[in-house]
């Protein structure tokens, strides 16, 4: 419906003038808004901006997995600003339209049924079933953010009028809510359990009362109300309303908006591994948003925001070819947060050398019980090594260490040479200058000088 509003704006003497503007509005009988509110979740918390779209492929930050683009999911490059499944399934409030005595909800929220504690402690003051007719408010949970839940669980049961059942709805505002996304569940059962199907997230879930009202009495003493998350669950869909402060490299672009995290001129996307590396780009030195995307160099570092997103969620198929919001390739992202590791060297494929002095290895390890001219010419029939190690059925093993115990190492200890397995990188890590800088990983074919 339209309907024209006259307003009068005062402006400075000696003149007064008046506007008319049309409002239009999506209920043709009272004017009153009917859409689903989303101001408490974005209008006013400033650090989660409904506008921005860093990486300009059309997906919101809010809802897209990997701002950057760079192939990496949000919530690898900054964990700390994304709520996991454990911490999104962390019960905010509850309430009820009814009273107890044991909790007044002067502060809309009854702690004792999400204190941890599964002590009986709750219950509702006496009401009769006709004062619990079918819609009414049992209980209505809040999550910190919006998600799918699998089940609502309720310790004990609610009521013991026969047949008396309840049904869960879902409301991302508190004030619109969806249709029934269980079935029609007994709540005279101890505990209470309520299957729930629905391919929305909500912020709100309510248990309310179904085709059959019950009773509610005293005598029926409740202890947690527990739930548990769906098992599609993406984290990177679910950005913690706070500044995030995950920045490797400190130079104020968090992780998940940088594409060279650590600062050492190599692009995430290179150092993680990202495969299949198909429609690869060079981004432009600022962002959608105008920001920079944090490296000088920014040759190959973007998947092509204007690729294949069949499934909308922001990540390249190109790497979630699946279409399940999981990235499809083995991930090296300790190297992207470790400046130490610069692996962005291209492939080398260059043929070997096959003139020249044919040298022999003059060591070897073996377990195959030969050694000398006179049992197979072993190790020098092996050609242009320092020692050879042979075996059918062992393996090399060097220390196995993590990054953490390698810096460990004394700077006066460390030699050019010395080679350890870096089992936080994956990768055979070895010491070029036998300095604490020195360290390399080799995990990328390339060309000896």
């Amino acid at each position: 419906m339209s309907s024209s509003i006259s307003l009068r704006s005062i402006i400075p003497s000696p003149s007064v003038s008046v506007h008319k503007f049309k409002v239009l509005t999506n209920d043709t009988s009272s004017a009153a808004y009917t859409g689903i509110y989303s101001y408490n979740q974005y209008a006013i918390v400033s650090t989660l901006n409904l506008c921005t779209d860093t990486d300009g492929d059309g997906i919101i930050d809010l809802n897209d997995i990997d701002d950057d683009n760079d192939g990496i999911v949000d919530a690898v490059e900054s964990p700390a600003c994304f709520y996991t499944a454990a911490e999104a399934n962390v019960i905010s409030k509850i309430n009820s339209q009814f009273t107890s005595p044991d909790d007044d909800q002067t502060d809309g929220d009854i702690q004792l049924l999400h204190d941890g504690a599964t002590a009986l402690t709750f219950n509702f003051n006496p009401f009769l079933a006709t004062a619990n007719p079918t819609g009414s408010n049992l209980f209505t949970i809040e999550y910190p953010t919006s998600l799918q839940l699998a089940t609502l669980v309720v310790s004990n049961r609610i009521s013991t009028t026969v047949n008396a059942n309840a049904v869960v709805v879902g409301s991302n505002d508190g004030v619109t809510w969806s249709a029934a996304l269980s079935p029609a569940t007994l709540i005279t059962t101890t505990p209470t359990v309520f299957n729930i199907t629905t391919t929305q997230p909500y912020k709100y879930y309510r248990i309310q009362t179904g085709s059959v009202p019950g009773a509610l009495a005293a005598t029926n003493t409740i202890g947690e109300i527990t739930s548990t998350v769906a098992a599609s669950y993406i984290p990177s869909a679910h950005q913690k309303p706070v500044i995030c402060s995950v920045d490797t490299d400190g130079d104020t672009i968090p992780n998940h908006l940088d594409l060279d995290s650590d600062g050492d001129g190599c692009s995430d996307l290179a150092e993680s591994g990202v495969s299949p590396a198909t429609d690869i780009i060079t981004p432009l030195l600022t962002n959608n948003a105008g920001g920079s995307y944090g490296i000088a160099n920014p040759n190959g570092s973007q998947l092509n925001p204007t690729a294949a997103d069949v499934n909308n969620d922001g990540l390249n198929d190109s790497v979630d070819a699946d279409l399940n919001s999981i990235t499809n390739y083995t991930s090296t992202y300790s190297n992207a947060i470790n400046a130490a590791i610069a692996s962005c060297t291209l492939f080398c494929y260059r043929p070997a050398v096959l003139s020249g002095t044919v040298l022999s290895t003059p060591q070897g390890i073996t377990s195959l019980h030969r050694a000398g001219v006179d049992a197979d010419n072993w190790p020098m029939v092996r050609k242009g090594a320092w020692t050879a190690l042979e075996a059918k059925t062992k393996g090399f093993v060097p220390n196995r260490l993590t990054i953490a115990q390698i810096n460990l190492i004394p700077a006066g200890d460390l030699r050019e040479g010395m080679m350890v397995y870096n089992i936080s990188s994956d990768c055979l890590y070895i010491n070029t200058d036998g300095t604490p800088t020195g360290w390399k990983c080799f995990n990328t074919q390339a060309c000896p000088d």
